[in-house]
C-alpha cells in the first residue's frame, strides 16, 4: 500500500507539467474579431475596400463560416477604423481551436498588408460588454482608471 502511494504521488509533478495553465480557461465561442485601424486621412471607400480584402483572405482559411465588416462604427464615426467580424463553424466540426485560428491572422494574414500601415488586432468578443476594453485581463484602479 505504501508502494502505491508513493508510486502515485511520484506521478503528480509529471503530469502537472503536462496539464495547460492558464488564468482563465480558453473559450472556443466561434466567434472573434479583427480591429483594424488605418493610417490617418484614410477615406471611408477605402477603408472599406482594405476591410473586405482583409475578409476575402481570412474567408479562405479553413473552418471559416462568414465574415461581417463594419466601417466607421463608432460614436465618432470615424472613417478609418473598422472591424471584421469572423464566425467559425462550431468546434466539434473543426480540428484546430479558435485562438489557433486568430494567432494564424495575427502571424500569416494580417503581415500582407504590413506596406498599408495598418493597426490590427484579433481578439475575442468580450463575454460582457460595455467595458471599454477587450484585453484578457484587466482591473480598475481606485480612481476609476481602466487599465488593460
Amino acid at each position: 500500500m505504501i508502494v502505491g502511494i508513493i508510486v502515485l504521488l511520484t506521478a503528480i509533478p509529471f503530469e502537472l507539467r503536462r496539464i495547460p495553465k492558464n488564468f482563465m480557461t480558453n473559450d472556443d465561442q466561434s466567434q472573434f474579431n479583427i480591429e483594424v485601424r488605418t493610417p490617418e486621412g484614410t477615406s471611408l471607400e477605402a477603408t472599406q475596400m482594405i476591410l473586405a480584402r482583409v475578409c476575402r483572405d481570412v474567408r479562405k482559411l479553413e473552418g471559416v463560416k462568414y465574415t461581417v465588416t463594419s466601417t466607421a462604427d463608432t460614436e465618432q464615426r470615424i472613417s478609418n477604423v473598422g472591424a471584421v467580424f469572423v464566425k467559425l463553424v462550431d468546434p466539434w466540426k473543426r480540428s484546430f481551436a479558435q485562438d489557433q485560428v486568430m494567432d494564424y491572422i495575427r502571424k500569416q494574414v494580417m503581415p500582407k498588408y504590413d506596406a498599408e500601415n495598418l493597426r490590427s488586432s484579433v481578439v475575442h468578443i468580450a463575454a460582457i460588454s460595455g467595458t471599454g476594453s477587450q484585453a484578457a485581463i484587466q482591473y480598475t484602479s481606485a480612481a476609476g482608471h481602466e487599465k488593460a
